[in-house]
């Protein structure tokens, strides 16, 4: 979802909840995305519709204080969060 989606304030704000709730990982120690049972970048393309992007929010808030994880990713001018449950 981007930025300028109607739905953007909504989407932000439970992913940063889950993301505050969300084991800090280091990248060292980040699986292969592609092997994580969800995962979900706040800023760039999930490669999912608005309403599976919800659909995974709604999955991940189970795994909350269990094995959620993020991990912050940053640049000089860039910066990402990447939420996932391996």
């Amino acid at each position: 979802m981007t930025p300028d989606h109607p739905r953007w304030p909504e989407y932000e704000a439970r992913f940063r909840e889950l993301a505050f709730l969300a084991d800090e990982t280091s990248l060292a120690d980040a699986p292969a995305m592609n092997e994580c049972r969800y995962y979900l970048c706040l800023y760039g393309e999930n490669g999912l519709s608005v309403d599976e992007e919800f659909a995974f929010l709604d999955a991940m808030e189970s795994f909350a204080g269990k094995s959620l994880c993020k991990r912050s990713i940053q640049t000089g001018y860039w910066e990402d969060i990447l939420l996932f449950v391996p």
